[in-house]
């Protein structure tokens, strides 16, 4: 307890919290309900009352939680876990930086860094987009309909290797439909794999040969060593949505069952 005949200035007075005090405080564990690896408030050491939170630290915290979330989604752990990596301290840095302005040198591939993972993570794949080739001669022009069945393809195949578990996604930073190996070259996809923080990149190219059938090959390079790790041609029959998706199950599969890269 403090001396109440002591001035209030006097240093000592505020050595040892009061009950009304402590009403006012939280252990910190239970304050701090994004588990930052760096605090985004004071915390006391028991002696001095902390200052309440201002509103940028308050403001970093929640770009931080933002941050955290999509790239723990990216890299298919919790976010909890993602913060307790290199690459939650990065997101760290970067929520400081969109706050307080650019005084850390850390950039957003930095969160997904092979290290931000942990060892014995899952391979990080990014997904170009898909390469369409179209030479059955029909009169119906299906462009607009290929174009859709690509994305959702795409979409769906990220969807469903993530939910396994035992893939992570990274997103490519390209223009919309402009981002398959008809577009650039395979070095310049790797490229922007590596700056996504990917270990893998998969690329892939359709030809469809008649009304009826279609065929595709599809390779996962590792980003790293430079070469082909897993590569499958598939050919199915029709051109609807369900034997699109039946060919993404298909692929999907293929992929989870090849095992380790």
């Amino acid at each position: 307890m403090t001396d109440s005949t002591k001035k209030p200035e006097y240093r000592e007075d505020d050595s040892w919290f009061s009950k009304e005090q402590l009403s006012e405080l939280a252990p910190a564990d239970h304050a701090d309900l994004v588990h930052s690896p760096i605090p985004t408030q004071m915390v006391s050491n028991g002696e001095y009352m902390p200052i309440v939170q201002t509103d940028k630290q308050k403001e970093v915290e929640l770009r931080l939680a933002a941050l955290s979330a999509r790239a723990a989604k990216q890299l298919g752990m919790s976010r909890r876990k993602f913060l307790k990596t290199t690459g939650g301290f990065a997101a760290s840095f970067i929520a400081m930086n969109q706050v307080f302005g650019e005084f850390f040198d850390v950039r957003p591939i930095d969160m997904l860094v092979p290290e931000a993972y942990a060892q014995g993570g899952p391979p990080v794949l990014a997904v170009a987009e898909i390469h369409y080739v179209d030479t059955s001669g029909e009169a119906i022009d299906q462009s607009a309909d290929h174009r859709r069945r690509l994305r959702e393809f795409e979409a769906a195949l990220r969807s469903d290797l993530a939910a396994s578990g035992k893939i992570a996604n990274a997103a490519l930073e390209c223009p919309p439909n402009a981002c398959s190996v008809g577009d650039i070259t395979d070095g310049q996809l790797m490229g922007k794999a590596k700056e996504a923080g990917a270990t893998h990149l998969l690329i892939g190219r359709f030809h469809k040969m008649s009304t009826l059938i279609q065929q595709a090959k599809f390779d996962v390079i590792d980003v790293k060593a430079r070469k082909v790790v897993f590569d499958r041609y598939i050919s199915f029959r029709g051109d609807n949505d369900a034997a699109w998706r039946r060919a993404e199950s298909f692929l999907a599969r293929q992929i989870l069952d090849h095992g380790e890269w």
